[in-house]
């Protein structure tokens, strides 16, 4: 006796899973319908150890089947029958299910080609007849909520993509360009937002640099030489400070507003007490 194919050997499990689902729906519709209240969930666990969610699977694919009676003699997967049971709009069933019996009346249908003939039926049904079967699927596909959702349907309508491979293509460079387009928008106000900071932070310290030197307090006692206080010393740190803090600004700022003679005591000073410093740090 010659061996069967392996396409022969998947209808017939195929067949079988099929019939089982919608059986076994029918038979727990029926027996919920007779159960108490509270008596459904222990009924199932005392009998078949399963979840609510796992009836339910089975009851929505019979009741799916009761709806469509074609449904049942299609040549579909336990997997395609869940998957329009569960994720299916209910808008959309009906020309999911009139695609799918164009081809799965005669052969049967793996999920992954039932789940392009799905996709589809609802381009069909959504977008009309006049577009190849590639970009109707392509287009069934696109999620509602992606911001370039709209241009890619443009995109697809105009190039009429026939297969696959093309249609996510034009999907791919529109949601690139998209990514793109909104990486360069970012950067940009992130870089407008870096420049206002930079900006506002000189404006908040032009002035200090920019005006003039503070007044001093006098001392109330003069300083003896080569000492100083504690005013003092904290007069000779705020003037350092401030003289360091004038070293970025152009020297044209200062012409005029002391002799050479007062600046050279100025530097004569600093130099003594720089040496001085050093000395006892040697």
């Amino acid at each position: 006796m010659k061996p069967r194919s392996l396409d022969a050997i998947a209808d017939d499990i195929n067949k079988l899973s099929r019939a089982s689902i919608f059986d076994i729906g029918d038979l727990l519709l029926e027996a919920k319908a007779q159960c108490e209240h509270g008596q459904w969930l222990a009924w199932l666990a005392r009998e078949f150890g399963w979840s609510v969610d796992t009836a339910a699977r089975f009851m929505r694919v019979a009741k799916l089947g009761a709806r469509f009676r074609n449904l049942r003699n299609l040549k579909l997967g336990a997997t395609t029958l869940y998957w329009l049971a569960d994720h299916i709009d209910e808008q959309d069933l009906p020309a999911a299910i009139n695609e799918l019996a164009k081809h799965a009346e005669a052969k049967r249908l793996p999920p992954r080609e039932a789940e392009r003939v799905i996709q589809i039926g609802i381009g069909r049904r959504r977008f009309g007849n006049e577009f190849p079967d590639a970009t109707l699927a392509q287009l069934a596909r696109l999620d509602r909520d992606h911001p370039w959702h709209k241009k890619a349907i443009a995109e697809l309508r105009k190039h009429r993509p026939s297969d696959d491979e093309a249609a996510s293509r034009i999907v791919d460079e529109v949601s690139d360009r998209y990514i793109e387009a909104k990486m360069a928008k970012d950067e940009a106000a992130m870089q407008a937002l870096l420049r206002k900071r930079a900006e506002e932070s000189k404006n908040e310290h032009d002035p200090i640099l920019d005006g003039d030197p503070p007044v001093l307090p006098p001392p109330i006692t003069p300083p003896e030489p080569q000492k100083l206080g504690g005013g003092e010393q904290e007069i000779f740190k705020i003037a350092v400070k401030q003289l360091r803090g004038l070293q970025t600004k152009p020297l044209g700022k200062f012409d005029g507003l002391c002799s050479p003679t007062e600046l050279r005591e100025v530097i004569d000073f600093l130099t003594a007490v720089a040496a001085k410093l050093k000395a006892e740090v040697s």
